[in-house]
């Protein structure tokens, strides 16, 4: 070939915007395909689970379609993994190390020269304030000590001796009900 020759063919790259595009063009493509192999097996257990139900073929031919169907979920989740892992680049075919080139984009003095203009459907963040608590020092904590060597601290309240003001409060609570009681059974006795 001639040097205008090959000085004519330059590769075209494209953009990484295009290459998304043709990727997910790619994978919607594939995701339909995956589908309608799914309801196939799908419509060949339905198919084989009523032949077998009408004692046409037996019940372990059930597990054929089934079985296709397990290796075709698995078949599909490596799929979809290597669909997810997929980065763009711009890989020259002839170079088969696996570098990928760099393409540098033709200067662009406007966009320079003006503000980028914004599309009014994007969503814009609204500026929010700091919390005061964020620009307030923190509180100085308290620092509490107990002395255990003190008397009645170790304990949970219950000593010997408010144990016995405890029971004499109960006698006396007793002997007061027992009179009201008496007073209140003499006076119905008097009024019949």
């Amino acid at each position: 070939m001639t040097p205008q020759g090959d000085a004519g063919r330059q590769a075209v790259v494209p953009t990484v915007d295009e290459q998304y595009a043709a990727r997910r063009a790619g994978t919607a493509k594939a995701t339909r395909r995956r589908r309608r192999v799914l309801a196939l097996l799908v419509l060949a257990i339905v198919g084989t689970v009523a032949a077998a139900a009408a004692h046409r073929i037996a019940w372990s031919y059930v597990a054929i379609p089934a079985a296709l169907l397990l290796a075709w979920l698995a078949t599909c989740r490596l799929m979809v993994r290597k669909e997810r892992s997929w980065r763009p680049g711009a890989v020259d075919d002839a170079d088969l190390t696996g570098e990928i080139q760099a393409v540098a984009a033709p200067p662009d003095d406007t966009s320079e020269s003006r503000p980028e203009e914004r599309d009014p459907k994007l969503w814009d963040p609204v500026p929010v304030t700091l919390p005061t608590y964020v620009s307030k020092p923190p509180a100085r904590r308290s620092v509490r000590t107990i002395d255990l060597d003190s008397t009645g601290v170790w304990t949970s309240g219950r000593t010997e001796a408010d144990s016995a003001l405890a029971r004499e409060a109960e006698a006396a609570d007793r002997v007061r009900r027992r009179v009201s009681r008496k007073d209140e059974a003499g006076d119905e006795a008097v009024g019949s």
